[in-house]
């Protein structure tokens, strides 16, 4: 009975290792919270993502259920859809955003066009990160620890 829950154990973790280094079959598990840190622009200049001030939210990107993205873009809260495929493609589709101003918007403004020119997701670690259709990195995402502010 032992040598059996030895066994066990190491093949659990066997399992475990070969599942959490490969990022090339990774999905985006429906509830997983990113935060963003950074993203490039049109010029190729990698920008920091602004810091969130107290009381206020980072920008980020929640998939959901039933292929439902929503999040905070550094003034507004949108929400859309997305699809993803077996390769690693992924597509955005923004349904809506709301209409508040802020000291952001020139960033939100380059963040939600980045997000409709997303083609493809690498997931390494606790990093997700968002690519053009030529393979361009153009958005790098952490993880969140906590759960997202609710809207």
């Amino acid at each position: 009975m032992k040598h059996v829950t030895i066994f066990t154990a190491i093949l659990f973790s066997l399992l475990t290792m070969i599942q959490c280094s490969s990022s090339e079959k990774a999905t985006l598990p429906a509830g997983s919270s990113w935060e963003l840190l950074s993203i490039t622009a049109g010029n190729g200049a990698t920008l920091t993502a602004p810091a969130a001030e107290e009381g206020e939210e980072a920008v980020s990107i929640t998939f959901g259920d039933s292929l439902q993205i929503n999040g905070y873009s550094g003034c507004n809260y949108y929400f859309g859809v997305y699809n993803q495929g077996e390769d690693n493609s992924l597509s955005l589709e923004m349904q809506g955003i709301t209409r508040r101003a802020g000291k952001n918007m020139e960033f939100e403004q380059l963040f939600i066009s980045a997000l409709q020119n997303v083609k493809s997701y690498t997931i390494e670690e606790n990093s997700l990160i968002l690519s053009d259709s030529l393979g361009n990195q153009i958005m790098t995402f952490s993880a969140r620890t906590e759960p997202a502010k609710a809207e």
